[in-house]
């Protein structure tokens, strides 16, 4: 099986190659995030961040978030008040998770491995691409958070 795309080092290597996409990524997103926030502030932020994207698909799975009904027509049959708002504050965040933490199953190779496949290099140049857009947000986003900081 391995020997489609090369031996288990090229492998070995390549999926070496995604975990330093993600650090990347990573990185990217700590730098934007220090143009505005102290030090410990960022750190946090960082984190959180990088949390909530490894958590992402099994939170929006959880929530069935791909087949959940639309919030007006779940609102409308909510007996409550604080029911009605619960299942918006719900579909906002989900949401948010969806389009604004990273997806860090791009980066993953578990799929490749646990069948016994190597790590093709389609899965290395999707994850690059992923992580140069996204870096490239980061960046642009904290040129823009860091010219607009007023300095004490």
């Amino acid at each position: 099986l391995l020997l489609r795309h090369g031996s288990f080092w090229a492998s070995t290597a390549r999926s070496v190659l995604l975990i330093f996409l993600q650090l990347s990524l990573f990185t990217a997103l700590a730098v934007a995030a220090s143009t505005l926030l102290s030090a410990p502030v960022a750190i946090l932020f960082t984190l959180v961040v990088a949390l909530a994207g490894g958590v992402k698909d099994l939170l929006l799975t959880a929530r069935g978030a791909a087949t959940i009904s639309p919030p007006w027509l779940l609102a409308q049959q909510a007996s409550t008040v604080q029911e009605q708002l619960g299942i918006w504050v719900d579909y906002g965040l989900m949401q948010l998770l969806r389009f604004f933490a990273p997806g860090f199953e791009v980066f993953s190779s578990t799929t490749f491995v646990k069948r016994g496949w190597a790590v093709p290099w389609a899965a290395v140049s999707d994850a690059a691409v992923y992580a140069f857009l996204y870096a490239l947000v980061c960046f642009g986003l904290g040129y823009v958070l860091f010219r607009t900081r007023e300095f004490e």
